[in-house]
């Protein structure tokens, strides 16, 4: 039996599965396309960022075609903590930076 790994992000509507955006066959060829497309750090995504009034909890968008808008947004808060908090809630394995890893092993 041989081991997949894939790219797998949230969904924006938290009470669906995650969408699986491709299938590698090791976990480096998975981090790689990762980090160029989707901007991840070794395969971690930072869900959280600063529009200049909001804090945004997002996520990549699905459509990796999309260059007008690549994230998609889940939630946004007035507080950093807030997102913080939010994303640490609804993703239990996301470190203290709010980073969750979006490479599956199958």
């Amino acid at each position: 039996m041989s081991i997949t790994y894939t790219i797998e992000i949230p969904s924006t509507d938290l009470s669906k599965q995650w969408h699986i955006l491709a299938y590698f066959d090791t976990e480096e060829q998975a981090i790689a396309f990762s980090d160029e497309k989707l901007g991840t750090d070794k395969g971690w995504y930072c869900m959280i960022s600063y529009d200049g009034d909001w804090w945004v909890c997002d996520t990549p968008s699905p459509n990796l075609g999309n260059k007008n808008n690549q994230f998609l947004e889940i939630e946004s808060f007035k507080h950093k903590e807030d997102c913080l908090d939010f994303v640490k809630a609804n993703f239990p394995d996301a470190r203290s930076d709010g980073s969750i890893y979006l490479i599956c092993q199958h």
